[in-house]
């Protein structure tokens, strides 16, 4: 799921990507979906570490 969300975001115009978050964090928040706020407070996507380049969209460097 989080791979899923990290495309959204990503196949999304940059000016529309905060709002995309912020219904995601609302979402997260109100608890209609344990699972989204599950990966949204993992601390694995909070803090990722540089060296796993599968936790980066399309493994890219530029995330780190």
């Amino acid at each position: 799921m989080a791979q899923r969300l990290a495309e959204n975001l990503y196949s999304l115009p940059p000016s529309e990507r905060l709002g995309y978050i912020e219904h995601l964090v609302q979402l997260a928040r109100s608890g209609d979906c344990p699972t989204l706020r599950k990966i949204m407070t993992n601390p694995k996507f909070i803090y990722p570490n540089p060296e796993s380049r599968h936790l980066f969209w399309r493994g890219s460097s530029v995330y780190c």
